[in-house]
Parts: C-alpha cells; structure tokens; sequence
C-alpha cells in the first residue's frame, strides 16, 4: 500500500483522501457552525405569541391568580389567571438581548391598538398576562365581554392588574404581540423645531395618541397613519380637527376614539401645532415610497 508522508509521520492515502472528500462535501452543503445557528434574534424584535412554539415556551412561565374589584369587561369582582408580568418581561428580555435597563414593553393587539408601557413606571400592583378568566375552559378561556356597544372577546391575552380596576393603568385586552425595546423616543415623531409648545405636543401625542396612531409609519395601526404620505392638517381643516379631538363621536358615529373633552384647551392645541409641524418632517411623501 502506498503512503502519504507527511512531517509528523506516514498516514495511508486513502485516509487522506477520505477526509479531503467530506471536507469538500461541508463545504458545498453549507453546513452552519454552532455560532451561526445560535445567532440571538434581533433586539426590540416583535414577538408573536399565537406562535406554537412561543405558546410553549411561555408554558413554562410560572402563573398567578389576581382578583380585579369592579372589573371593566366583566363587572363586579372577577378573577383571572395568567403569566407572571415580571416573568415575562424576563422572558423577553432573554429572547430579545434587550435589557430591562431603560427599556418600554409594547403590547399589540389584534386591532392594532399599541400600549407602551416603560419598565420604569410599571404599577405597584401583582399583574399578569391573562390566558383565561376564573371558571374559563380551554375551548373557551374568555367569555365575550358586553361592555362596550358591539360585543368583543378580551383573548387571547390581556394585560391585567391586582386589585381596583384603573383606566389610568395600562389594560390591552386582545394581545397577540409584544416587543421589548430602549425606552428612547424615535427620530422620527421628534419635532423639526425645538419648542415648549411642540415638546408638549409630542409629550402627550407618545401618552394619548401613539396608541392608536402612528407618525411616520411608528405607532398603532388601529387608527390612520397621521403624517406619510398626507399630514393630516393638509387635508382637515383646523376647526374640525379640534371638534374630532374634542368629541370624535358629533363627526362620526361609532367611533372607536374616546373624547378629549377633559383635556385642558393648551394642550389639545399643542397636538394640533405638533402635527402640523410633522408635515416637514416626512419620511416618505406618495403611497409608493410609503409602501
């Protein structure tokens, strides 16, 4: 048998040949290292929780029990049981590689209503992301609620908080995503000019309207985008938009968007300068280059 010599000694060529064979055959498959197959998700990625496998994987979450006293959706004193917020905010970060340092949680629901909430100013209260009410099967975790005029289904998970109900806390109902991201406000609502007047605007358009809304493609899709490709004050006069911000149901019946009427004059005046300022700050102009 010939030999392949080789500095540290004689090995048979066909050892050799065999190697340099399986060498080339990875090499053609593409075969990816260890490195390559754990590359971690992007950060700030969204998070679809309907998915069978991130349903398992929030499986393993621990759960708590909490009693809610005069519960929007249900009335009376009624009690859910869902996922630790904490560990799930956990959960997240570990999949996302974002930090709970500074950071906001985004839950989106199936209408595209958005509620940000920033870690930072997380309620003092047990919460949970509701999988089912108290007495809820697996066919049916949630009866439908008959709090609003058309009956809706709070499933498939719904923010949830120990203890009084409080519509200042946030409680998204129909979750179906959610993201964990730097608690930073984008470039793109920031105002083109730097003014007391327009800071203000953009305060309460991230606290009231964002939720619903988005601005330069950012924000909740429940409602119409409100800058690309057409700001909204080039094709609203100013007077309506006041009386749409005020009380949206004397323009349109069934409206979905709750009045402002509570909110003091300066400040509805300062959404209105803020969105009129956004229109030089677009990010694409015609419903090609928005696309």
């Amino acid at each position: 048998m010939k030999e392949f010599l080789t500095s540290s000694g004689k090995y048979p060529r066909r050892y050799i040949l065999i190697l340099i064979s399986v060498a080339i055959l990875a090499v053609g498959l593409n075969v990816p290292t260890i490195a390559e197959s754990e590359e971690p998700p992007p950060s700030s990625a969204t998070i679809n929780l309907i998915d069978a496998q991130i349903a398992q994987q929030l499986a393993t979450l621990p759960t708590r029990k909490v009693l809610v006293r005069n519960d929007k959706l249900y009335g009376g004193d009624h009690e859910y049981e869902g996922y630790k917020i904490e560990a799930v905010i956990a959960w997240l970060s570990q999949r996302t590689r974002v930090s709970v340092d500074n950071a906001a949680m985004s839950f989106i629901a199936s209408d595209g209503y958005l509620s940000r909430v920033s870690l930072r100013e997380l309620p003092k209260r047990a919460g949970i992301l509701a999988f089912r009410e108290s007495g809820g099967s697996r066919e049916k975790p949630f009866r439908d609620s008959k709090s609003a005029t058309v009956p809706f289904n709070p499933g498939p998970y719904y923010l949830i908080w120990e203890g009084t109900f409080d519509d200042k806390l946030p409680t998204p109902w129909g979750v179906t995503s959610v993201s964990l991201a730097a608690d930073d406000i984008p470039a793109e609502h920031i105002p083109p000019h730097d003014t007391p007047q327009l800071n203000r605007g953009l305060e309460i358009w991230r606290t009231h309207c964002s939720k619903c809304h988005a601005i330069n493609k950012i924000g909740g899709t429940m409602g119409p985008e409100l800058n690309v490709p057409k700001n909204v004050t080039e094709y609203w006069q100013p007077e309506r938009l006041r009386e749409l911000i005020e009380n949206p149901a004397a323009l349109r019946w069934g409206s979905k968007m709750p009045p402002y009427n509570w909110m003091p004059i300066g400040d509805r005046e300062a959404i209105l300068a803020y969105l009129a300022a956004m229109k030089e700050k677009k990010v694409c102009n015609s419903e090609v280059t928005c696309h």
